[in-house]
């Protein structure tokens, strides 16, 4: 179902700020993706990436909390895909006309943004705004939620699997004041 798929992929590529060619990695399939209900730590989910950006030759665990305070939330909705899908990619390549889903294929960049626009109309923002919206924004908006959540630039930094912290000024959007304070300083 579309709903399902677009707050799997959103929200699993908002929470991990995930570049989008992470976001297409991300499988159902046994051994990518695991339910660890009676972890010590607290029930979790595990995505499981071959490779990523910055580090090409090794795995990636990605792993998503379920709240402690008893509250629903993207914990839920993974393990819900998770039931329902049991493999094939996260974002798959969904269908508005009714044609099944393709668990094999993941959805192209081009339509995942038209999917993510969608999605936004869908849920009540107005048309003038959802076209400031592309694959670079669940990564942004992550860092940026990350940041107001008090996290720190180093934990930012190991949730997104960068080695630097230097991205971050650029994707929160909160440092937009300041680089706008440090333009006016320079002059006309």
């Amino acid at each position: 179902p579309w709903a399902l798929t677009i707050a799997c992929s959103v929200g699993l590529g908002f929470k991990l700020l995930l570049r989008y060619d992470d976001l297409t990695k991300c499988r159902w399939d046994p051994g990518f993706c695991e339910v660890f209900p009676n972890s010590p730590a607290g029930p979790y989910i595990r995505f499981f990436l071959s490779g990523r950006k910055n580090d090409q030759y090794r795995g990636s665990f990605l792993d998503v909390a379920a709240p402690l305070n008893g509250r629903r939330g993207l914990f839920h909705a993974l393990l819900r895909g998770k039931n329902h899908f049991k493999k094939g990619f996260v974002l798959r390549t969904v269908y508005n006309d009714g044609t099944p889903a393709d668990p094999e294929k993941f959805l192209g960049h081009g339509r995942f943004v038209a999917f993510l626009r969608a999605a936004l109309l869908s849920v009540g923002f107005a048309s003038k705004d959802v076209g400031l919206f592309a694959a670079h924004s669940l990564r942004a908006g992550g860092a940026t939620a990350a940041a107001v959540g008090k996290l720190s630039q180093h934990e930012i930094a190991m949730v997104s699997a960068t080695s630097s912290t230097c991205w971050l000024e650029w994707y929160d959007r909160r440092s937009l004041v300041r680089r706008l304070q440090l333009s006016r300083s320079i002059g006309c």
